[in-house]
């Protein structure tokens, strides 16, 4: 369930309208192309839709109508009762004749299969024979604001990890906010330290 804020009601609209204004300030991406549009946030799409005429529809899923008719399709009234079954075992159930009252496996979709099969892009790995020379590789990132503060108040903290410990030579870090100001990244360069920089949000 996705909060959209403040709504306005005007008497005998016929259609709920969304401003993509007001979404992308509340912090959701939209995007329209090909005649299609989607809002994302963290990562997920939480809503998507067609172009008809001059405006773009909102597709509601299936469970969503769903919890307040009561009634679901059989096809996937089937899916759900077979652990969310793929549609190829499903068409060869029917194709036996297994389902009673199931003609036909349409293929609808489901938010509940899209969130159970996430999963992380895998990395290529480097290779783990530790630097030979004190501070040569510097790991480093920053994590907060975290649930519960500190003895001294404290809601975030920095961790600087050396591949083996004297002159920083190298600073890797994720490509966030904290060290890409160019102040620091002069600095870096003035005294000879390299950085390599990796996506924001990866634990690589």
């Amino acid at each position: 369930m996705y909060n959209f804020g403040v709504i306005r009601v005007i008497p005998n609209l016929k259609k709920m309208l969304i401003s993509a204004g007001q979404l992308d300030d509340q912090g959701y991406w939209t995007t329209f192309s090909g005649g299609q549009w989607k809002v994302v946030k963290e990562n997920l799409v939480i809503a998507r839709g067609k172009k008809r005429g001059t405006l773009y529809m909102v597709e509601i899923p299936d469970d969503e109508v769903n919890a307040v008719t009561n009634e679901l399709k059989p096809s996937r009234l089937w899916h759900q009762r077979l652990g969310h079954m793929s549609e190829k075992g499903m068409k060869m159930l029917v194709a036996r004749g297994k389902l009673p009252d199931l003609k036909k496996a349409d293929s609808e979709f489901c938010e509940s299969c899209v969130l159970g099969k996430k999963k992380k892009v895998s990395f290529v790995k480097e290779g783990q024979t530790p630097k030979a020379q004190k501070l040569e590789l510097v790991h480093t990132d920053v994590y907060g604001p975290t649930p519960v503060s500190s003895l001294g108040g404290s809601n975030y903290y920095v961790t600087f990890i050396d591949d083996s410990t004297r002159k920083v030579k190298c600073l890797k870090s994720d490509n966030s906010g904290e060290y890409i100001s160019t102040e620091f990244t002069n600095y870096c360069a003035e005294h000879g330290i390299r950085m390599i920089k990796t996506v924001p949000g990866t634990p690589q």
